[in-house]
């Protein structure tokens, strides 16, 4: 059954312009829900550099442990999201349904598995039916567009009310560079990110390191700050992708856009919790310096999680 959208939902959604090189591909797989889709395919150019942070769950899913592994290489041409199964506590038939998708991408568009990236998001505990996803796949790329954003922050969603897309420019050394973000995440966002799935894709030019300083910075500040319930989550990923632009100068500049595009995608997802009910901001800047590295520190009493009873009636298990 669908789900009335929240009333604290953007009036209108942002217009996320192309990014040369990067399109993207939406497929009704069949893996959880009729009549919509649920398989997102990004593909990115050669050369792509990737940043990302994880969840800290100790019950962390397939997809997650393939992520971290990708991750050390920094390097992605692909990024392949389902909705509808988390692909969690499935154990190694999970891992092999990993390598399943990982192994058709891969050869899809002729690069090396280190370099395709998976999520999974829905109902933990059930075998993901990677079949249909493989099956999907050639029939997603034959559709890649580099305009259909706004459908990727859809078919990411499960009770999601709303899609979170998000959109930024910069100015860095007199070149104007572009940064846009989707998301999906509705309960569940504690102790870090928890529920939350998120991609963004930027063409500045930033070297691997400070890509990963950066976006580990600004995680802290912004999905890091949230809170609905106090619950971890299986599956929670966010993703950076550099596209490289040959006339780009130097990097002046560059930590105020992706920054502040975190802080802009983690509003719609602060604003909202399951049933979309108004989330609340962990507030813990008692003092100078109190709520940097891990975002945890000061958390203690001020620690309020909201409505624990929202989640009645919903599928508790949705990561």
């Amino acid at each position: 059954m669908e789900m009335p959208v929240s009333p604290l939902a953007p009036k209108t959604e942002p217009v996320l312009p192309p990014l040369a090189g990067v399109r993207l591909a939406t497929h009704a797989a069949g893996i959880r829900y009729k009549g919509r889709d649920d398989l997102l395919l990004i593909e990115l150019p050669k050369g792509t550099t990737a940043a990302g942070v994880t969840t800290r769950s100790k019950t962390r899913s397939a997809p997650v442990d393939w992520c971290r592994h990708a991750l050390k290489k920094g390097k992605a041409r692909a990024v392949l999201v389902n909705a509808g199964n988390a692909n969690a506590f499935t154990g190694m038939r999970g891992e092999a349904s990993v390598a399943a998708c990982v192994g058709a991408a891969a050869s899809l568009l002729n690069c090396k598995e280190s370099e395709i990236y998976v999520s999974s998001t829905g109902t933990i505990g059930e075998f993901l039916p990677h079949e249909k996803i493989v099956d999907a796949l050639p029939k997603a790329l034959k559709k890649a567009t580099t305009n259909a954003w706004a459908k990727a922050a859809r078919a990411i969603m499960t009770t999601d009310t709303f899609p979170k897309m998000a959109t930024r420019t910069a100015d860095i050394g007199g070149t104007t560079v572009v940064i846009n973000g989707i998301a999906k995440g509705s309960g569940m966002i504690a102790p870090d990110m928890a529920t939350m799935l998120s991609y963004v894709v930027t063409d500045a030019n930033i070297p691997a390191d400070v890509l990963q300083a950066l976006l580990s910075k600004g995680t802290d500040r912004s999905f890091n700050a949230i809170t609905v319930d106090g619950d971890t989550s299986t599956s929670d990923t966010l993703l950076l992708f550099h596209r490289q632009r040959r006339e780009q100068g130097p990097q002046e500049g560059v930590r105020q856009g992706p920054q502040g595009l975190q802080g802009q995608a983690q509003q719609p997802a602060d604003r909202t919790g399951p049933s979309g009910h108004p989330r609340r901001r962990r507030r813990h800047q008692v003092r100078r310096g109190a709520c940097h590295g891990r975002g945890q520190r000061g958390r203690g009493a001020r620690h309020r999680p909201v409505h624990r009873q929202l989640a009645t009636g919903q599928d508790r298990h949705c990561r």
